[in-house]
């Protein structure tokens, strides 16, 4: 019952927890038991964030990143993203990475970007995984080494996540990191295609188009 769930964050978020504020923000991000309204969601979000939650703060910086309910502005997302790292939260670390990355609420820096990501793998965090392994895979911020791509994508994959499951995909089908199969590399792709991943259903239906790793 999403309006039950809802009224009891409510009653937490009353009594000051900063991780109730951040779950009825998303509620209204969400539509969950309530009217759907982005300009809402940044309000709990902000509260959250301002009560020291550190999702909350990847919440509200994710906001200001994405212009989702406010004005977009990179460098209010970098500030929210600094103090949820701060805490040793991945998200957040993962995500000053990106800023890092493309220059985005700070001087662009790919070396720096390369720590964040690795920082936030190392904590186990899916994107953060497949982040280090795209950086492997690509020589942005780290020396080329597809071996260590296809490790780091493999982590990310194994946890459930759709980019990094058509990120192994891609690995198998060009060979790189690990031997060329396209069989595999089909199966990898349908797996991310299950998880919503539109690329991967573009590389399945070349795969049958040309005969790559089907019958």
């Amino acid at each position: 019952d999403e309006k039950e769930a809802l009224r009891w964050y409510q009653k937490a978020a009353e009594q000051g927890d900063g991780w109730a504020w951040n779950q009825i923000g998303r509620a209204y991000q969400n539509g969950c038991g309530v009217e759907k309204d982005l300009k809402k969601a940044l309000e709990y979000y902000l509260k959250s964030a301002e009560a020291g939650d550190a999702e909350g703060q990847v919440s509200a910086g994710n906001c200001f990143y994405n212009g989702k309910g406010v004005e977009q502005n990179y460098a209010q997302a970098y500030q929210w993203y600094r103090k949820s790292a701060d805490q040793g939260n991945s998200s957040g670390v993962g995500n000053l990475g990106l800023g890092y990355e493309y220059g985005r609420g700070v001087e662009k820096d790919l070396k720096k970007a390369f720590e964040y990501y690795l920082k936030s793998a190392e904590a186990g965090d899916a994107w953060g995984q497949n982040s280090v392994g795209l950086c492997f895979y690509n020589g942005k911020g780290v020396e080329q080494n597809y071996q260590k791509a296809f490790e780091n994508l493999k982590k990310s994959a194994d946890q459930g996540n759709a980019i990094g499951m058509a990120n192994v995909g891609l690995c198998y089908e060009t060979g790189n990191g690990v031997t060329k199969d396209e069989k595999e590399a089909l199966r990898w792709y349908q797996k991310a295609a299950e998880q919503g991943d539109g690329w991967a259903w573009n590389q399945i239906g070349r795969a049958y188009q040309n005969g790559c790793g089907v019958e």
